[in-house]
Parts: structure tokens; C-alpha cells; sequence
């Protein structure tokens, strides 16, 4: 149930407290726990999902996060953008590009044990975060989107 929107969550939460005839609090308050149990399984999950990953592939995600000194784009940021050109050259810049990014991927970490949505809600989250203006440095959460 925590690939549900908040507002599913916040629904069920206010059902089920009517339903044992709990007094119920605050929407508000209601709101902000529903926001920290879903976030406390978002957590959950990628801390799961962290240790599926070696310390060297941890390393070399962390790295494609960094911005290097003097560019205003991340190894990150460049890979995931395709071209927006049909032309000779992005062609050859698309095909370096997947080069790269296969390289990146020499294995992928099994998370069969993982629902798909479950996943595809952890990327969302990440992904968002990542393109965030207020991002601090990158914990293992926001690098676990790369390699999905």
C-alpha cells in the first residue's frame, strides 16, 4: 500500500480510525503522519536496495553526481538527456553516450524480491529530489535511481 498517493494513505488512515471508532486528529496532523511513515518505507526500501550494491559501484554512482568545478551539469545530468537532434553528430554523441552508460551497468543488482511499483515509486521520488534547486550532497536514496 506505500505505492499509494498520499491522499489514498491519508483516506484509508481516516477510514480506518472512524471504523474503531478512534477520535481523530487534526487533517493536518494526520496529513504530516501519513507523510512520515511513507517516507520512513521510501527509506526503508532504498536502504534494501543499498545493500544489494558494492562499496566501488556506491563510489562510482556517488560520482556521477558530482558537478565537476568549472561545469554546471552533472556526469548524471548529461547522460540521462538524449539528444535533441536528429543529425550525424548526436547520432555519434548518442551512441558515446550509450557506450557510457553501458559501462555503468557492467551488473545490475537482482531486486526481483522488490514489487515493480515499489521501484518505480522509489525513482520517482529520487528523481525529483535529484532535479531538486534545494538538493544537498547525494545519499545512497538519490543514487539509487541511476542504477535501476
Amino acid at each position: 500500500m506505500t505505492d499509494e498517493p498520499p491522499s489514498v494513505l491519508f483516506d484509508g488512515a481516516t477510514a480506518r480510525l472512524v471504523e474503531r471508532k478512534v477520535l481523530l486528529p487534526g487533517a493536518t496532523t494526520l496529513a504530516r503522519l501519513v507523510a512520515q511513515v511513507k517516507g520512513r518505507a521510501d527509506r526503508r526500501l532504498s536502504d534494501r536496495l543499498s545493500k544489494l550494491l558494492s562499496p566501488d559501484e556506491i563510489e562510482k554512482l556517488e560520482g556521477l553526481l558530482a558537478v565537476p568545478s568549472g561545469s554546471r551539469k552533472s556526469a548524471y545530468d548529461r547522460l540521462r538527456r538524449g539528444p535533441d537532434r536528429v543529425s550525424g553528430p548526436a547520432l555519434v554523441t548518442a551512441l558515446r553516450r550509450a557506450t557510457e552508460f553501458e559501462a555503468l551497468n557492467s551488473r545490475r543488482p537482482d531486486v526481483s524480491a522488490i514489487p515493480p511499483n515499489r521501484l518505480k515509486s522509489l525513482a520517482v521520488v529520487t528523481e525529483n529530489s535529484v532535479q531538486s534547486e534545494n538538493a544537498e550532497v547525494p545519499s545512497i536514496h538519490e543514487i539509487l535511481v541511476i542504477s535501476r
